[in-house]
């Protein structure tokens, strides 16, 4: 850790509502730094902690940072079983749990719901997943079968933020470049043979998860960013129905008299398409598209998980 990567903070602001960010902070010891305010509320929203002794709670904002705290960057998002997601569980019965996932566990738990008859897997893109599939159970009344849903909610426990083309194009850079793609510690940079990221881009990636550092130091892309990226890809619209309409006069001649809907036409159709461009079919109505268009996310995913493209 360097001298860069560590930030002496004061809390200077005035009174303000408990939990609510400082108005300015000041940098020991060059004195106030109206930049530092920016730099605490980031590294409160990333997950920064306060390192090092004379750690305080500041009694101004109550956040942990107090006179003499150092607020250190997370650390890197490694391999291995140290969780990546929270997972919430609901069952049949409408019970709900909450934990926690790992990216192996979260991948594993991908291949094996597409597995089960009637499964639907949807990845969200915000890196998470929706898993969801129908149980029949007996009613209270006998001979009774009821329909339940179970369902599951993978969600990165670090937001990704949003996939801008800089990130994006970052990403394929990466991906592009199996085993070849290495961490440079020295200079702050991902390196893949004939390309190199900047240090600002490459810590983005690291501290938002979009990467993830093997102990080796090469370079691969997180199971979250591989989810946002076919979700991103797959993005479905609906088209809105032109509804109620009044035809050509010529052809409905006799049938335009006065009053509220009398000689209009109702037209329902609604386009459903997606980014990718393997969708553009009409419904008859804006609720049949939507289906429609789920029905294809839905069926990309099941193609993705069995290419491997979510395998860590």
């Amino acid at each position: 850790m360097t001298d860069t990567d560590v930030h002496v903070l004061r809390c200077t602001g005035p009174g303000v509502l408990p939990g609510q960010p400082c108005h300015t902070l000041s940098k020991q010891p060059d004195g106030p730094n109206p930049t530092m305010a920016k730099l605490h509320r980031y590294a409160t929203a990333n997950g920064w902690s306060a390192v090092g002794t004379g750690r305080e709670l500041c009694p101004t904002c109550t956040q942990t940072h107090g006179t003499t705290a150092r607020l250190a960057p997370p650390q890197l998002v490694t391999a291995g079983p140290a969780p990546m997601f929270s997972q919430n569980n609901t069952g049949a019965d409408g019970t709900s749990v909450d934990g926690r996932a790992s990216e192996r566990a979260a991948a594993s738990l991908l291949t094996r719901v597409q597995a089960r008859r009637g499964a639907r897997v949807e990845p969200t893109r915000d890196g998470g997943a929706f898993i969801a599939w129908t149980v029949l159970r007996f009613g209270e009344r006998d001979g009774d079968v009821v329909e339940t849903e179970c369902t599951i909610t993978l969600k990165p426990l670090v937001p990704l933020g949003r996939l801008t083309q800089t990130i994006r194009a970052d990403l394929d850079i990466i991906d592009a470049a199996p085993g070849r793609t290495r961490l440079d510690a020295s200079a702050h940079r991902i390196t893949t043979g004939f390309h190199s990221i900047p240090p600002a881009a490459t810590a983005r990636l690291v501290e938002r998860g979009w990467v993830v550092v093997e102990a080796g130091g090469s370079v691969r892309l997180s199971l979250a960013a591989r989810l946002a990226l076919h979700a991103d890809a797959h993005r479905t619209t609906t088209s809105e129905p032109i509804g109620y309409y009044r035809p050509d006069q010529a052809v409905s001649a006799g049938a335009n008299r006065g009053g509220r809907r009398n000689g209009l036409l109702h037209n329902g159709t609604s386009r459903a398409s997606c980014a990718c461009g393997e969708l553009s079919k009409y419904d008859d109505s804006r609720y049949g598209a939507r289906i429609r268009a789920r029905k294809h996310r839905e069926e990309t995913a099941r193609l993705a998980i069995l290419a491997g493209t979510f395998n860590v």
